[in-house]
């Protein structure tokens, strides 16, 4: 109850705030809200000729919202990066070149490259043969490397005229690719005698197995790779507010046609051949994907909420 009483006094004070300013700015000759509106701030705007680095403020803004929404668990600094297109994008560096007052041409971009190394430990069965008692380890090891990238170019109008909030529209294209390599290790080998060696399986860590060939029931998985393209056109609807000369903190809203399709990918197996009793490697070229997916929705594309320096 006392913490409604608080907000409605600070709710209260808001709402008085605005025609007390006006009261005081017209008894002092200071500037009144009203006559600020009214001001010529095409000074403060950008011009033919100029350009502007911008800065995604959308993981900012994600992580102070968690500070007081009740689910701030994992909440960290550390997470403030944006990621590319591929899944939700944002991307976080853009540019733009001024055309004229109100036309410039625009680029976003983003990247997101990890590595991520694994390594498990198993008995080393050689040794473990020559003495039966033996508890001597030997590692494997997994490698992961995700690479993702996304660039958007297209062109934004300005509407506004003098003001100092402006009205943003924009259209343009969109390219992103998505690549995931896995290369495996293993520290006791299979040999004709031991078929079936002591080893991790990294398989569920693995995405979109296709699985071994039927004649290596005991093959385990030595590499994989893979890639997905996306293209696809955007239109987005904003504004801008320069609250000083030359910078502006903007927010948009993108609709995005955008149609995904995987590339070649390959996975190579190694095992003992249960017709020939050799050992051998199995590759799979899995070739290109004929299905794909098409996306229209206003998805979360380019810096929503960003904060621009024109020069």
């Amino acid at each position: 109850m006392k913490m409604n009483k608080i907000a409605a006094a600070v709710l209260a004070m808001g709402l008085a705030l605005p025609a007390f300013a006006q009261e005081q700015g017209s008894s002092s000759g200071k500037e009144t809200p009203a006559q600020r509106a009214e001001r010529d701030y095409s000074s403060w705007l950008p011009s033919a000729g100029e350009f502007s680095i911008g800065f995604g403020l959308d993981p900012l803004s994600t992580w102070v919202g968690q500070l007081f929404n009740g689910h701030n668990s994992g909440n960290a600094l550390g997470k403030l990066h944006g990621d590319p297109m591929t899944g939700t994008p944002t991307i976080g560096i853009m540019g733009s070149y001024q055309l004229s007052s109100q036309l410039g041409v625009k680029v976003n971009m983003g990247f997101n490259n990890t590595r991520l190394a694994l390594q498990e430990y198993q008995l080393d069965d050689a040794l473990l043969f020559a003495n039966p008692l033996s508890e001597a380890r030997i590692a494997d090891h997994m490698v992961h490397q995700s690479k993702l990238m996304s660039f958007a170019l297209g062109a934004d109008y300005r509407i506004g005229g003098k003001h100092a909030v402006q009205a943003v529209l924009g259209a343009g294209l969109i390219y992103a690719r998505k690549s995931d390599a896995y290369k495996l290790n293993y520290g006791n080998a299979i040999t004709e005698a031991n078929q079936a060696p002591s080893s991790t399986d990294f398989s569920p860590i693995v995405t979109n197995l296709s699985g071994h060939h039927s004649f290596m029931p005991n093959a385990r998985l030595k590499e994989k790779a893979e890639a997905t393209n996306t293209f696809g056109l955007y239109g987005s609807v904003g504004v801008e507010w320069f609250f000083v000369p030359k910078v502006c903190l903007g927010a948009n809203v993108n609709i995005q046609l955008t149609n995904e399709r995987q590339s070649r990918s390959f996975e190579t197996w190694e095992g003992c051949n249960v017709d020939t009793q050799k050992l051998e490697e199995a590759h799979t070229d899995l070739g290109t994907s004929t299905g794909n997916l098409t996306t229209f929705a206003t998805s979360h594309l380019g810096s929503n909420l960003y904060i621009s320096f024109y020069f």
